[in-house]
């Protein structure tokens, strides 16, 4: 009997739903106030469906989703384990001060990486909220970099469109970045020391990359690169300028995760303020992993680290410890907030494993505002793993599209952007009891 029941067929996977987010990650929003595309990577973390083609990209309305629905656009599928999700516009988007985040490309497109399938998705964006997978979409990375996952754009120079992807795991434990020319598809590859990188972010005004790494036990490493034309093709990614700060020496048991960069801004007596970068951490014990000769599995707190950027040393940038701030157990993605003329940015960063959402007001150097779990039941309302972050400008305010991982739903919050301590989880009438308010959710809670 066991040996006829082995015989039989062992089926395949069905494919991912198309009309329901699954372990969504990345998130994305583009467009003014009313007419919002919002972008959602579902990753199939749990592999209930196809490996290969079992995560999707949404294309979501955000204000025609009615409660615990979506209008979706348009879907996209792709291969699993879909990480951060960047957009490079054909076009200044409306109202900004700089084309820095223009690039010189046909049509706006998404880039998402798979770490199932080791490929970037370049999907093109229509106006009508259609996905497009193209000619050169997917991209296959090369063989030894794993599990890719960050990814940023840069359109400083829009003759040459780029975008910067990380890799989780190399085969040598290197810390490895591609670089793919948006143009013409080429890649580039260079590595940069032992560890492995997560998060890179793009400073414009500078032309340059940093990104977080984690080398070994004693060693948080802040990488970063300048990305000018000086080491343009012919010449190698890694023939540009780069170097390496360790955080560690700041922060002790530091392992880095998401990172963001101030915006460019004028303080009030009319100078340029210097750039600040803002990472969230996970802490471990730094004294047990000496002895042990690797990290301990287990983590004993997270912050926010604050690191202001100084460029007067001879071009060489030399890095100033601002603060780190205790945000608990979980630090994932940070991002920063529209510009407040004359005042330092304001800063959003999820804490997952305690299902928060912290807002940090650098202008006065501490948290606005946290929240995420209800005053009298403790009950998750960003979701149990709140992930993604996705910034839309709304002028007066910030609004945030937060996904929730373990919860596939995402939720909409307000930020005022000069009193970040009244940010909220938008919210609307229960349809079981007009009363009662309940937070807004795009999407379904997962059983």
């Amino acid at each position: 009997m066991c040996l006829a029941a082995a015989c039989g067929s062992s089926g395949t996977a069905p494919p991912s739903p198309l009309d329901r987010f699954h372990y969504p990650v990345g998130v994305a929003v583009r467009g003014p106030a009313g007419q919002e595309q919002l972008l959602v990577v579902s990753s199939n973390y749990d592999l209930a469906y196809d490996r290969d083609e079992g995560g999707v990209l949404f294309s979501v309305g955000p204000e025609a989703s009615p409660q615990g629905g979506l209008a979706i656009d348009d879907t996209l599928r792709m291969g699993s384990f879909g990480g951060e999700l960047a957009v490079a516009e054909a076009a200044a988007p409306a109202g900004l001060d700089t084309s820095a985040d223009a690039c010189d490309l046909p049509q706006s497109v998404a880039l998402v990486a798979s770490r199932a399938t080791r490929q970037v998705y370049k999907v093109a964006l229509g106006a009508d909220g259609a996905l497009t997978c193209g000619a050169d979409c997917p991209q296959l990375l090369p063989e030894d970099f794993l599990d890719p996952f960050g990814v940023t754009v840069a359109c400083r120079d829009a003759r040459r469109p780029r975008a910067f992807v990380t890799a989780r795991r190399t085969n040598r434990a290197v810390s490895r970045l591609v670089e793919i020319d948006l143009s013409t598809g080429e890649q580039r590859t260079a590595d940069f020391g032992y560890g492995t990188t997560h998060s890179v972010v793009y400073d414009a005004a500078l032309d340059r990359i940093y990104f977080t790494s984690s080398a070994d036990y004693g060693s948080a490493a802040l990488r970063y690169v300048d990305v000018t034309r000086w080491c343009d093709p012919p010449l190698y990614l890694a023939e540009c300028h780069a170097d390496v700060v360790n955080v560690g020496e700041f922060v002790r048991g530091a392992d880095l995760g998401g990172i963001a960069i101030s915006n460019p801004n004028v303080g009030a007596d009319g100078k340029p303020m210097p750039r600040r970068l803002y990472i969230g951490a996970r802490l471990f014990d730094a004294d047990l992993a000496a002895s042990l000769g690797w990290r301990p599995g287990f983590d004993t707190g997270g912050v926010l680290i604050v690191l202001e950027v100084d460029e007067a040393q001879f071009g060489v940038p030399a890095f100033r410890f601002i603060g780190a701030i205790p945000v608990g157990f979980g630090p994932a993605e940070v991002r920063v907030l529209p510009r407040r003329p004359g005042k330092r940015d304001v800063v959003a960063i999820t804490v997952s494993d305690e299902g928060l959402l912290w807002i940090y007001d650098d202008d006065v150097g501490a948290m606005a505002r946290v929240f995420g779990r209800d005053d009298v039941t403790g009950a998750p309302l960003l979701g149990r793993v709140p992930y993604g972050i996705a910034v839309q400008d709304r002028g007066a305010s910030a609004r945030l599209y937060v996904s929730a991982f373990d919860s596939s739903f995402v939720t909409p919050v307000d930020v005022p952007l000069d009193n970040p301590g009244e940010a909220a989880i938008v919210e609307v009438a229960d349809p079981n009891d007009p009363t009662r308010q309940v937070p807004r959710r795009l999407g379904q809670e997962r059983p």
